[in-house]
C-alpha cells in the first residue's frame, strides 16, 4: 500500500516537471530522427514499441510526416479517451486507470503546451489521433512479418521480463535490412532503481541513499506497478548480437560521479563496474541482415 501511495504521489508532484520532461522528451526525438535519417530508407514504416503514456515520439514523428504506429501493453492514447479507460477495466488495471485519470486530469495539458513551445507549433491531441496505436498483450504484437523498416524503443528495454522473446518478435517485424534504434535506462546507474533518485540533476533526496537499489546494506522493491530485469549493458549488447548486427553502442547522460564514493562502491558488488553505475542511458543502434 505504501508502495501504491508514493506511486501515486509522485505522479501528481511530476505537474512541475512537465517542462523538464518536454525538453527531454524533443531532445531524444531530434536524436531519433537523426539516426532514422541518416540509416532508413526513405519515408520508412516505423514502430515504437512501448510508446508510453506521454506518446512523445508517436506526436511528434507523426507531425513531421512520418509513417508510424505505436504500441503498448498498458491502456494509452489520447487525453481522456474512453477506450483506454475499457482496456484497463477490460484487463483488470486498476492502478492504470487511475495512473490515466491523474495523467489527463493533471499533466497532459501542460506537457502538451510545453512540447508545443519547444517544437514551435501547437502538438498533442490531434497528432495522437491521426496516428495507429495498438494496445497488445506482451507475449505477441498483432502485425505482419516483415511490415516495418524502423523499430525504435525508449526506456521498454529495462522493464521486458523476456528480452529474448521481443527480440525474436522484433526480427519478425523488421524488413531484412531494417534498422532498430534503442534507448534503455540502465537498472546499475544512480537513477535505475526507478526510485526518489529518478532526476539526480534535479533533487538529491535525504530519505534514500545513492544506489540503495544495488547495495548490500539496503532494502530495496521496484515502485508498485513497474518490473525491472535488472540487467547490465553488456547483458542486453550480447542478446542484442545473437538476433542484429549492431552498428553503433553510445552511452548517454552519466550521472553521480561526484557521489560514489570508496565508502559507496563497498557496499556494491564488484561485478558491477564504475561505468554500470555511472552510465544512465546506453542507445543502440542495430540493423536486421539482409538474409
Amino acid at each position: 500500500m505504501i508502495r501504491f501511495h508514493n506511486r501515486v504521489k509522485a505522479v501528481f508532484e511530476a505537474r512541475n516537471d512537465q517542462e523538464f520532461q518536454a525538453k527531454r522528451d524533443f531532445e531524444t526525438y531530434l536524436r531519433f530522427n537523426q539516426m532514422i535519417e541518416r540509416y532508413a530508407n526513405k519515408q520508412p514504416k516505423i514502430l515504437d514499441i512501448g510508446c508510453g503514456m506521454r506518446l512523445p515520439f508517436l506526436m511528434q514523428f507523426t507531425q513531421d510526416g512520418y509513417d508510424i504506429t505505436g504500441t503498448e501493453v498498458v491502456a494509452t492514447g489520447p487525453r481522456f479517451s474512453l477506450n483506454k479507460y475499457f482496456y484497463s477495466l477490460k484487463h483488470g488495471n486498476f492502478f492504470n486507470i487511475i495512473e490515466n485519470l491523474a495523467w489527463d486530469s493533471l499533466l497532459c495539458g501542460r506537457y502538451h503546451k510545453e512540447l508545443s513551445k519547444i517544437r514551435g507549433k501547437k502538438i498533442g491531441n490531434s497528432e495522437i489521433r491521426k496516428s495507429k496505436l495498438l494496445l497488445h498483450p506482451p507475449d505477441a504484437i498483432n502485425l505482419p512479418n516483415n511490415c516495418v523498416d524502423v523499430i525504435i524503443t525508449n526506456s521498454v528495454f529495462e522493464h521486458v521480463k523476456d528480452t529474448m522473446a521481443l527480440l525474436i518478435e522484433m526480427n519478425r517485424l523488421l524488413k531484412p535490412n531494417g534498422i532498430v534504434y534503442s534507448q534503455i535506462h540502465l537498472f546499475p546507474s544512480l537513477s535505475g532503481g526507478h526510485n526518489e533518485w529518478a532526476w539526480p540533476q534535479k533533487i538529491k533526496p535525504s530519505n534514500t541513499p545513492p544506489w540503495g537499489h544495488v547495495r548490500v546494506d539496503c532494502d530495496y522493491s521496484p515502485p508498485s506497478g513497474i518490473f525491472l530485469n535488472r540487467l547490465r549493458q553488456q547483458d542486453f549488447i550480447k542478446m542484442f548480437e545473437e538476433i542484429f548486427k549492431i552498428i553503433s553502442i553510445e552511452n548517454i547522460d552519466r550521472e553521480g560521479k561526484n557521489l560514489l564514493t570508496p565508502k559507496i562502491l563497498e557496499k556494491i558488488p564488484s561485478y558491477y563496474s564504475k561505468d554500470d553505475l555511472l552510465n544512465r542511458n546506453v542507445a543502440v543502434l542495430m540493423r536486421k541482415p539482409s538474409s
